[in-house]
């Protein structure tokens, strides 16, 4: 019984590490598994960070659509539920920009070219409201342009 509570102790010492380690993320989960005396044991310990009711449904509202295949622009707001403000990064901006451009708030896109592999691009969304802050991270991926697009819209009528 000793080395359980041992063992339940460490994996929770793992979990609160890996919180602060990513204080970011607003849940962590740690997994661990070890053997004493004969026994398996197993424990699962999640460590979540406490953000307000508002900025936790601003959190859970926002979303991209169609990441594994991104072919246009994405709606990057500057501004989520609640009031809550956002601010994105681009691991690529030059793929998808995450400043204002005129009309939109960020979120261009600019495809590869037709032959090219896909770009895998990282976005991350920081949530502020009242000086707290928690941060959404979206793994995106821009297809390449389609070879020789058939151009002729009237083909197909005639």
């Amino acid at each position: 019984m000793k080395n359980r509570k041992k063992f339940r102790f460490l994996a929770w010492l793992m979990a609160a590490s890996m919180a602060a380690a990513f204080p970011s993320d607003p849940a962590v989960t740690a997994f661990a598994a070890g053997s004493a005396n004969g026994l398996e044991l197993r424990q699962q310990i999640e460590a979540v960070q406490a953000v307000s009711e508002p900025l936790q449904e601003a959190y859970d509202a926002l979303t991209l659509v169609d990441m594994d295949d991104v072919r246009g622009n994405l709606p990057l707001f500057k501004e989520g539920a609640n009031g809550v403000s956002i601010d994105w990064t681009s691991s690529n901006p030059a793929v998808i920009s995450d400043a204002a451009d005129g009309l939109y708030d960020g979120g261009i896109v600019t495809r590869p070219a037709a032959g090219k592999a896909a770009e895998k691009v990282t976005l991350k969304a920081k949530l502020t409201l009242n000086q707290e802050s928690v941060e959404k991270v979206f793994q995106v991926t821009v297809t390449p342009q389609e070879a020789n697009p058939d151009r002729d819209y009237s083909a197909g009528y005639l």
